[in-house]
């Protein structure tokens, strides 16, 4: 999740600005479903748009060889996704749908009925895409056409782009499906004169026929490096800052190949790989001045020290294998039989088991996972462990509350407030809510900061005026410092809501008590 890696780099950067990037991908997204969210996208009134994206070009949704394909007519097409937003569209085009499924059913569902299969192979229409081929060059139009109409949207709205280029496993990922023609060799071919050539130390060479097996491989999940070149021509004719992402993944590679130790399959990279394109775009922010015209160069910390601290965990490493196991269990890296992973698997850690139980079953989340890790580690009084998972996911989705109480909650009761207060004051870079304004008050109020603890109470009352907790403390606070006044205030709209409960009585006793010593110290 390189968004999340870039937003923390830019807010270490510049603490005092709100900065916020938001990831629009998903699974099997393609220029088509870009150029379709680019008007709501625009809307938000962004500053930059970054995009990197081009893999799914061939097989994702209304790819030209995709088992979602409208055909391979642009015009068409777009007038489609231009069309759907009528309600009178979309009510024919269902009715169409459900006749057709009663008196045919689709060609996938007859064939594919594997229900262990795959995404990755279920969204393949054609599955031999040779090298220059009219599917291949109507690939090249559909790339290039939208993401020339999304940059000349967003240059309409005046909201710069950075466009980069794209990575892949070349050194490591053999061809899915090789096919020799009149005019060019297998891609298998040129992977073998690769290897051959990097037995022999001549990594020049190689390189170039890993990139030449890549292009050459007739199953397109692999974007080639006629995209790169689209890529390349629309930043120049846009002036649109280009990230150099291939100098970044080729420097970080032995021998400038890049291969397993970045890559987990074909082309989704590791953590390290993440942290390395995170920082590709961080510098080329930096060079063209967005944000601010000079960075710091003492705020600017290498990705290294980012990387050290990020909160990766044991069960991140667990999921990250399971899924790449599981998806190497189907087609095109198994050629045929059903994907066995799922019965064959026995788990041998707690951590194997709460991850293979949100995998199999799907009804949980990775997040969620890291939840019940967290809980079993605090039964067994590992806290050190549990809060790691803690901050796995507050460094996964900073946005969310549900994450952040548990975690400030354990180190309260271990009694590590100044690390709470750390992580609360971060957290209003993402969220300045009732809920990290109440807690911040609180802790303080533990620390004998009292005027500053109600101070952010205050605060939270504001946001939220009826949190009885939040209430009962700063009235608790307010007696404490002699402010009978306020106290009252509060107590009387506490008694409104709460009635004479034992919580209110207990106010009401430290009330006295307050009252009985100030009266004291004036004796």
């Amino acid at each position: 999740t390189f968004p999340r890696i870039l937003q923390r780099r830019l807010i270490s950067i510049f603490p005092e600005k709100h900065i916020e990037v938001v990831n629009c991908a998903f699974t099997a997204i393609n220029s088509y479903t870009m150029l379709d969210y680019m008007d709501e996208i625009l809307a938000q009134q962004p500053d930059l748009l970054l995009i990197y994206a081009g893999h799914n070009e061939f097989y994702g949704a209304l790819g030209v060889a995709s088992m979602e394909s409208l055909g391979q007519n642009r015009w068409f097409v777009k007038s489609y996704l231009k069309l759907q937003r009528l309600k009178i569209f979309i009510w024919i085009r269902d009715i169409v749908t459900v006749a057709r499924s009663r008196f045919s059913p689709s060609p996938d569902s007859l064939a594919n009925g594997d229900p262990t299969r795959t995404v990755m192979s279920r969204i393949v229409k054609d599955k031999k895409i040779l090298y220059n081929s009219p599917t291949y060059e109507k690939g090249l139009v559909q790339f290039r056409g939208n993401l020339q109409d999304i940059l000349k949207k967003a240059d309409r709205k005046n909201v710069p782009v950075i466009l980069s280029e794209l990575v892949s496993n070349i050194r490591d990922s053999r061809p899915f499906v090789s096919v020799a023609t009149d005019n060019y060799p297998a891609a298998l071919t040129e992977f073998n004169a690769a290897r051959a050539a990097e037995r022999q130390s001549d990594f020049g060479r190689a390189k170039e026929h890993y990139y030449h097996a890549k292009d050459y491989d007739a199953l397109r999940f692999r974007a080639p490096e006629d995209f790169n070149d689209i890529i390349h021509e629309l930043s120049a004719r846009f002036k649109s800052p280009l990230v150099p992402m291939k100098v970044y993944f080729e420097g970080a590679s032995p021998n400038g190949l890049i291969g397993d130790n970045l890559m987990w399959e074909h082309l989704h990279p590791r953590s390290s790989g993440y942290f390395i394109m995170a920082d590709a775009f961080l510098q080329t922010m930096r060079e063209n001045g967005y944000i601010a015209p000079d960075w710091s160069e003492r705020k600017v910390l290498p990705s290294a020290a980012f990387e050290s601290e990020w909160g990766l965990t044991k069960m991140d490493s667990v999921y990250a294998r399971m899924v790449i196991q599981h998806l190497k269990g189907s087609w095109p890296f198994v050629q045929e039989g059903p994907n066995l992973f799922m019965t064959q698997f026995v788990p041998q850690s707690v951590e194997e088991e709460i991850a293979f139980r949100v995998l199999r079953d799907g009804e949980g989340t990775l997040e969620q996972a890291h939840l019940q890790l967290a809980a079993e580690y605090e039964k067994r009084g590992d806290y050190i462990n549990a809060y790691k998972e803690y901050v796995a996911l507050i460094y996964t989705v900073p946005t969310l509350e549900l994450f952040y109480e548990p975690m400030i909650q354990l180190l309260v009761k271990i009694e590590k407030y100044e690390l709470a207060l750390q992580i609360l004051h971060n957290a209003r870079h993402y969220q300045d809510s009732a809920f990290v304004h109440k807690w911040l008050g609180q802790l303080y109020l533990v620390l004998d900061e009292t005027e500053r603890g109600i101070q952010y109470l205050e605060s939270a009352l504001e946001r939220e005026p009826n949190d009885d907790q939040a209430v009962y403390n700063i009235t608790r606070a307010y007696y404490r410092i002699g402010r009978f006044d306020e106290g009252d205030k509060r107590l009387a709209g506490l008694r409104e809501h709460i009635g004479n409960t034992n919580e209110f009585r207990q106010l009401e006793e430290f009330r006295q008590s307050m009252l009985t010593e100030q009266q004291m110290k004036g004796e």
